[in-house]
């Protein structure tokens, strides 16, 4: 911004009008004939209203220059404001992705990610000093905060893809064929083959309600006590299925013990994903939206100093612009005068 004119040259200059007398005999119109004085007179009156002109105009001008700093940094605000909001819209996003996979809330995640790091680009590009430094941190956590969705993203679609295509079909399996063998062991009257086949039954379904439990805790008790489970139905092949009598069933038991065996492998890459996927998001994804959201409360606070000191450089502009008006209506109110008086002291 340009400084303001200087008062006291102003006021210096109309004291040296007044100080002189055009109207003196000294001074210039003492020397000029009437035509001369009239021209020299209007003369000087145009020139003092073309610097009241240009002092309005050079007014205008500071005015026109501090609105349009006044509404970047505005607008500045606005776009941080704008960036921790969306932060937090993606952290939902993820995490309802993670509880319920869905394309769509995955694309407005990304959507989003996009339009954040646009805008946190274009801001670092017309940056500079403190700004600059806290935008370049605020982008890096930005940067780490997106990489851990996005393997939050990853766990969830590997989990699912192995819940969808081994462990889901493992249990139906498990499951009919273990039904199937009740069926027969029941037919057949045999206690004993009754109580192994039951035993099994019991060790798979107490499986897999512990697995069950952990897609709702969520934590490594809750995994080791599901693998504990799944391990002690896996362990029926050595301890129970030897006490079955009935050779076809004892086939068939061999048949669901490899089915709650795959069940077991999938239940172990889905229940790893999960735990890595809290990880991820009480540790990596949390602890970058609070640097953002910090970075950004830093950023909303350097503007809104910015905004308010060019708000005062434009109250002070307006009154500098309104004393110099003042001033030099006052000298043109001077330059006026004496010229006149000369006129009229000199028309006979």
């Amino acid at each position: 911004m340009r400084k303001g004119l200087d008062m006291s040259q102003v006021s210096a200059t109309v004291s040296a009008i007044a100080a002189h007398g055009l109207s003196s005999k000294q001074g210039l119109f003492s020397r000029l004939k009437i035509g001369g004085r009239i021209a020299a007179g209007f003369g000087l009156i145009l020139a003092l209203l073309v610097i009241v002109a240009g002092a309005g105009v050079y007014g205008m001008e500071d005015f026109s220059s501090l609105y349009s700093q006044i509404a970047k940094a505005s607008n500045k605000t606005v776009d941080i404001l704008g960036v921790d909001r969306d932060v937090w819209v993606m952290r939902r996003n993820i995490e309802a992705y993670a509880s319920n996979p869905d394309a769509a809330t995955l694309k407005k995640f990304e959507t989003t990610a996009d339009s954040v790091k646009s805008t946190v680009d274009a801001a670092r590009a017309k940056a500079s000093g403190n700004e600059l430094d806290a935008l370049n941190t605020l982008d890096s956590a930005l940067g780490n905060y997106l990489d851990a969705s996005s393997k939050v993203a990853a766990t969830e679609q590997k989990a699912v893809q192995t819940t969808d295509q081994d462990m889901d079909p493992a249990a139906q399996s498990a499951i009919a064929q273990i039904k199937r063998m009740m069926d027969a062991a029941e037919a057949s009257g045999n206690a004993s083959d009754i109580a192994a086949v039951s035993k099994i039954n019991h060790r798979f379904l107490t499986a897999r309600v512990a697995a069950s439990e952990l897609r709702s805790k969520d934590d490594k008790k809750a995994q080791a006590a599901a693998e504990a489970a799944l391990k002690e139905a896996e362990a029926s092949r050595q301890d129970v299925l030897p006490s079955i009598h009935n050779a076809q069933l004892r086939q068939d038991a061999a048949t669901a013990l490899s089915a709650v065996n795959t069940f077991a492998t999938a239940f172990t890459t889905v229940s790893n994903e999960e735990l890595k996927q809290r990880a991820l998001l009480t540790g990596p994804v949390e602890h970058e939206g609070s640097t953002i959201a910090k970075m950004a409360d830093t950023l909303k606070n350097q503007h809104e100093k910015e905004t308010s000191d060019l708000e005062s450089s434009l109250r002070s502009t307006a009154s500098s612009l309104t004393i110099m008006e003042i001033v030099v209506a006052i000298a043109a109110l001077i330059g006026g005068v004496f010229p006149a008086s000369a006129i009229l002291r000199g028309i006979p």
